[in-house]
């Protein structure tokens, strides 16, 4: 048994890997996903540790020594979590309520475990999506409508002919935002379009009145599972998150019923917009911090 666990770079080449011990051990979060460690590896500083049996990862977006809650066989799991206290961690992240009580259970005293509202993520429902039906809905509803009347609205599946323009939807969306935005989206945005089919991805884009004007983008993470993480306007006029919603889930397959839209990263702006756009569920994530 080591004490430390030496990390490599994440690359598409870990793809399979890690998506069979996802598939086989993982709770269809977005946080372990493999295109999710891919896309963002770069601004969150993400790092891979992985053998046949187990994998996690290093994150210096988190902090010093701070690491993902390892994904893998139940045994291989907790001999990493051993192997990471012995190295120092000084943090665990991204755990579930399962993983919490695992941690507890078999480390108790170590880590101090807390809830972590910024890394929750939210989970939407297809046919609440796409009928917008009851009393819930009624703001959401009329705004897609009002769109609808007063624009020229057409939709087209992503194909790698349509990336240029998708590029340029996405080029607008950071420069509304400023340098800040930009800075936190555009690596994992070209990483997204510039690896399309290697991840599986799928989307639309959305025309107003003939214009290239909008693009949503995601990728499987489980066969009734979608994460959505694109989700670029040239300018977001009223309506226009409702039917770019409505259109991303439409062209997915018929036996997705979920869309996982990510945790909100502690901004208000994304919190309070998904609390609007009616969850049906959360992951609810914590962290386990190391106990003095």
């Amino acid at each position: 048994m080591t004490d430390t666990l030496t990390v490599q770079s994440i690359t598409i080449a870990d793809k399979a890997a890690v998506e069979e011990l996802y598939s086989a051990y993982g709770r269809c979060d977005s946080a372990h996903a493999f295109a999710s460690l891919f896309l963002w590896k770069q601004d969150m500083d993400l790092s891979l540790y992985m053998t046949p049996d187990v994998y996690t990862v290093r994150s210096g977006w988190k902090g010093e020594n701070s690491w993902f809650y390892p994904c893998g066989k139940p045994e291989a799991r907790l001999e990493c979590v051993e192997t990471l206290i012995r190295s120092g961690c000084r943090r665990l992240c991204y755990l579930q309520k399962e993983d919490a009580e695992e941690l507890n259970r078999y480390f108790p005293g170590v880590f101090t475990i807390h809830e972590s509202p910024e890394d929750s993520e939210y989970l939407y429902n297809r046919e609440e999506i796409l009928q917008m039906a009851g009393g819930r809905f009624v703001k959401m509803r009329n705004l897609y409508r009002r769109l609808q009347k007063e624009h020229e609205i057409t939709t087209a599946p992503i194909t790698e002919d349509i990336l240029p323009a998708v590029r340029d939807i996405c080029r607008q969306w950071q420069q509304n935002r400023g340098k800040n935005v930009s800075l936190l989206w555009e690596e994992p945005t070209n990483a997204l379009l510039d690896n399309w089919n290697a991840l599986e991805a799928r989307g639309v884009i959305l025309r107003l009145d003939g214009k290239d004007w909008a693009v949503s983008a995601g990728f499987p993470l489980s066969e009734g599972v979608y994460d959505c993480c694109l989700h670029n306007a040239r300018e977001n006029l009223p309506g226009m998150t409702e039917n770019l919603r409505a259109a991303f889930v439409g062209a997915c397959p018929e036996h997705v019923g979920q869309f996982n839209y990510e945790e909100d990263l502690g901004t208000e702006g994304l919190r309070l917009t998904k609390e609007r756009l009616r969850p049906c569920a959360m992951i609810q994530m914590f962290t386990g911090e190391r106990s003095l």
